[in-house]
């Protein structure tokens, strides 16, 4: 599958995190996760700040292979992405395709589908077609077809 240099930049700002994150020794881990938790007790779970920090979590995760680990923190970014910005915003349209994504990384192709399955009309219709992320999220939808056998 060839992917179009417009899908490969609507990911540069997590794939630059990936990078990075793979080389975290297990100590920072530990310390990012402690850093959630005091940004929890401090500011809420649904403030912006403390989504943004699980967001990295989850990614730091996520890139040392711990995608179990990461999908519950990608979930919780996409729902409080949801309940603040609404269902359409370039911020949740996101979130959805990172999930999907940490769900094709677990094996989990057809729960990557349904996460994915509103994401690439909305972003269509709010981004536009020639949107790096919706041609990202079309793309991961034809790869989650192609892997789940439909």
């Amino acid at each position: 599958m060839s992917y179009e240099p417009e899908a490969q930049r609507a990911a540069t700002h997590s794939v630059t995190e990936l990078r990075d994150a793979t080389t975290f020794p297990p100590a920072a881990v530990e310390l990012l996760q402690r850093t959630l938790e005091e940004f929890e007790r401090v500011h809420g779970t649904e403030h912006t700040r403390t989504v943004d920090l699980r967001r990295h979590f989850a990614v730091v995760l996520q890139s040392r292979g711990c995608v179990s680990e990461a999908l519950p923190h990608f979930e919780r970014v996409l729902l409080a992405h949801e309940r603040s910005l609404g269902s359409s915003a370039p911020e949740t349209l996101e979130a959805r395709y990172e999930l999907a994504l940490a769900h094709r990384d677990a094996g989990r192709h057809e729960q990557g589908l349904i996460v994915l399955a509103d994401t690439v009309v909305e972003a269509e219709r709010t981004l536009g077609a020639r949107h790096a992320l919706a041609i990202a999220s079309r793309q991961l939808r034809a790869e989650l077809l192609d892997s789940a056998g439909g």
